[in-house]
C-alpha cells in the first residue's frame, strides 16, 4: 500500500508537469500575449493535440497494460516494448507526413505556427513514458522531466514580451517537449534487450490497440477539437475564454487521473493472474479516494473562482468567470468516469465499455456546439462540454453494471459524503467572503478551511481512510 501511494504521488507530479508549463506561464502570457494571442494558440494547438493522441496518448492504456503483464520477464518485456514502439513510430511517421502535406497543400491559416509545432509532434513520436508507467518506475520519469520543464518556464519568462512573440512561445513549448522525450531513451538498454521485431506479435497488436485508440480520437472531439469547432463560430477573444477557463480544471484532472494510471498496471497484472476480487477491491478504493479529492478540489475552485480569475488571468478575462464556475464540474465527472473505463474496463479487457461512451460523447459534442455556440458563444460551448462529460459518466457506469457490483461502489459512505458535499459547496460559495484581505490571502484561507472541513467529513464517512491516517500518524509518532 505504501508503494502504491508513493507511485500515485510520483505519477501525479509527472502528469502535472506535462501541463504545468501553461499553468505557470498563463498569468504572464495572458498579460503579454493577450486574450487574442492565447485564442490563436488554443486554435492551433487543438489540431496538433489530435495528432498527439493518435500517435501516443491514445494507445497509452493499451501499452501500459501489455508492459505490466510481462514486466518480470525480460525476454517478453523486450519483445513487447520494441513491437509496441514500432507501432507508435509508424503511426507517428504517417501523422507527421499527413500534417505537413495538409499545411503545404491547403495553405492553412497560421501555417508558420503549425510548422513550428511540428517539433512537438516529433517529440510525441519519440515518447516512451508509457514503458516506465508499465514497469511502475514513476520516480525516474519525474526527476528527468523536472529540470527540463523548469528551464522552459524560465525561457518563457525571459523571452516572451508581446503578441509578436507568439511563435517563440510555441517554439519553446515544442522544443522542450522534444528534449523531454529524448531523455527517456537514456539508459533504456538497461531495461530491455536489443531491438526485436516479430511480425506475428506486431500484427496481433493492431486490433486491440486500435480498439482503444479510435474511441480516444472521438474523445478528442470534445476535449481538444471542440476548440476548433467553437473557434468557427466565435472570435479569438471568446475562444480564449472558453479555452483558458478549462486550464485549472485540466491541471487538477491530470492530478486525479494519476490514480488510474498507477492502478492500471496493478489491475492488469491481477487480471492476468485471474484474481477478480483484487480488481474489485482496487476499483472500490480508487473510486472512494478519487471521489473525496475530486469533490474537494471542485469546491476549492468553485469557491475561489470569482477572486481567482482577475488575480490570475487579469481583468481582461473577468467575463470568463461564469465559464470557469461551470466547467469546474468536470473535475468530478471526468475522473470518476475514468475509474470505470480507463481503469476497470481496460484492465479486464472489456474494451467496448471503454469505447462506446467516448464515441457517443463526440457526437453529442459536435451537434451541441453547432446548435448552441452560434447563439450563446463561449458559455454555450462550456455548457455543452459539461453535459457531454455528464452523459459519458452515466454511460460508463451503466456499461459495467453486470461485471461490477454498483451497490458496493455506491455504498452508504459515498451517498452520505456526496450529500454533505453539496451543502458544503453552497455554503462555501454563498457565505464565505471574497474580499477579506488581499486576493491571494483570501483564497489561501478559504482553501485551507475547505480542505480541513473535507478531511474531517471524509474521515467520519470513510472508515478505511480513518484507519489509514491513524496508521500514518502512529508511525510518525
Amino acid at each position: 500500500m505504501k508503494k502504491t501511494i508513493k507511485d500515485i504521488m510520483y505519477n501525479a507530479v509527472y502528469q502535472v508537469f506535462l501541463i504545468i508549463l501553461p499553468l505557470l506561464t498563463t498569468p504572464i502570457l495572458s498579460r503579454r500575449i493577450g486574450s487574442e494571442g492565447l485564442g490563436i494558440y488554443g486554435y492551433v494547438f487543438s489540431i496538433a493535440q489530435f495528432l498527439i493522441t493518435v500517435i501516443a496518448i491514445g494507445m497509452s492504456p493499451f501499452r501500459i497494460r501489455n508492459i505490466a503483464k510481462v514486466k518480470n520477464d525480460r525476454e517478453k518485456l523486450t519483445s513487447q516494448f520494441w513491437n509496441l514502439y514500432a507501432m507508435q513510430f509508424l503511426i507517428g511517421l504517417i501523422s507527421i507526413l499527413f500534417y505537413v502535406a495538409v499545411i503545404w497543400i491547403f495553405q492553412v491559416k497560421y501555417a508558420s505556427l503549425y510548422l513550428i509545432q511540428l517539433l512537438f509532434i516529433i517529440g510525441v513520436t519519440l515518447d516512451i513514458s508509457w514503458f516506465f508507467q508499465g514497469i511502475e518506475e514513476f520516480a525516474k520519469v519525474v526527476v528527468r522531466n523536472t529540470l527540463i520543464k523548469i528551464t522552459s518556464v524560465v525561457l518563457i519568462i525571459l523571452l516572451i514580451n508581446n503578441q509578436e512573440d507568439l511563435w517563440l512561445y510555441i517554439f519553446i513549448t515544442s522544443a522542450v517537449n522534444l528534449v523531454g522525450s529524448l531523455v527517456f531513451w537514456v539508459g533504456i538498454h538497461k531495461k530491455v534487450g536489443k531491438i526485436q521485431f516479430d511480425r506475428k506479435i506486431f500484427a496481433s497488436m493492431w486490433k486491440p490497440g486500435l480498439f482503444i485508440l479510435i474511441p480516444q480520437l472521438f474523445m478528442q472531439v470534445y476535449t481538444t477539437l471542440d476548440k476548433t469547432v467553437v473557434g468557427q463560430f466565435v472570435d479569438p477573444t471568446e475562444l480564449s475564454y472558453y479555452d483558458q477557463s478549462q486550464k485549472i480544471a485540466r491541471i487538477i484532472l491530470a492530478l486525479l487521473t494519476s490514480v488510474t494510471i498507477v492502478m492500471l498496471p496493478k489491475m492488469s497484472k491481477a487480471q492476468a493472474e485471474g484474481d477478480r476480487q483484487k480488481i474489485v477491491r482496487y476499483t472500490k478504493k480508487s473510486f472512494d479516494y478519487t471521489l473525496i479529492f475530486s469533490i474537494m478540489f471542485f469546491n476549492i475552485i468553485f469557491a475561489n473562482t470569482i477572486t481567482f480569475v482577475p488575480w490570475f488571468f487579469g481583468n481582461d478575462f473577468i467575463k470568463m468567470t461564469s465559464n470557469m464556475l461551470l466547467v469546474s464540474l468536470i473535475i468530478i465527472l471526468s475522473p470518476l468516469g475514468g475509474i470505470f473505463s480507463n481503469q476497470f474496463s481496460i484492465a479486464i479487457e472489456n474494451d467496448r465499455a471503454f469505447a462506446y461512451p467516448l464515441i457517443t460523447g463526440a457526437f453529442i459534442s459536435v451537434i451541441g456546439n453547432v446548435l448552441i455556440v452560434p447563439k450563446y458563444g463561449a458559455i454555450g460551448g462550456t455548457i455543452v462540454l459539461v453535459f457531454v462529460e455528464f452523459s459519458i459518466f452515466l454511460m460508463k457506469v451503466f456499461l459495467v453494471r453486470k461485471e461490477l457490483d454498483l451497490k458496493l461502489i455506491f455504498d452508504k459512505s459515498v451517498v452520505v459524503f456526496t450529500v454533505i458535499s453539496i451543502f458544503i459547496s453552497l455554503i462555501s460559495f454563498f457565505l464565505l467572503p471574497n474580499h477579506l484581505g488581499p486576493p491571494f490571502v483570501n483564497m489561501v484561507w478559504k482553501s485551507l478551511l475547505i480542505f480541513l472541513v473535507y478531511l474531517i467529513v471524509a474521515c467520519v464517512t470513510f472508515p478505511d481512510l480513518r484507519q489509514l491516517l491513524g496508521k500514518f500518524f502512529k508511525r510518525g509518532a
